[in-house]
């Protein structure tokens, strides 16, 4: 028993720190909780792993529980930040409440109008259908 209460705090440390790097990716932050919990176990973990080696590798931290918990606190203060702001921002994808939805036809000129192509008179230079006037 004694084992297993550090081996669950690691797990939650990473843990922790991945759902702080998962509130940065749309497509993990839109997922159901239980996969989002999975995805968010793999970042942290990545997340975790390669802040701390920069840290040691770049600016010669040692690896002790002080730099790994601000590296840990650091990746979920990034998520709860990045959370808050989106909150007072709508969602760049949602419709706009002034605008009303497009109806009729939509698309390209050349997909929206096809009748237009098919009755307009050739350009001149042009002899008809493509592969037409060309010689051989």
């Amino acid at each position: 028993m004694n084992g297993l209460l550090p081996s669950l705090g690691g797990v939650a440390l990473f843990l922790a720190a991945g759902l702080g790097l998962a509130e940065l990716v749309p497509a993990v932050r839109t997922l159901p909780w239980p996969r989002r919990l999975a995805w968010a176990y793999l970042l942290g973990i990545a997340g975790l792993a390669g802040a701390l080696y920069a840290l040691s590798h770049f600016l010669d931290v040692p690896l002790r529980r002080p730099a790994i918990l601000a590296t840990a606190a650091a990746l979920i203060l990034v998520g709860a930040v990045a959370r808050v702001v989106r909150r007072g921002r709508p969602h760049p994808l949602a419709p706009s409440p002034i605008a009303p939805p497009p109806t009729g036809r939509g698309g390209t000129p050349t997909l929206a109008f096809p009748e237009f192509w098919a009755v307009a008179p050739p350009l001149p230079g042009e002899e008809g259908a493509m592969g037409e006037g060309e010689g051989g």
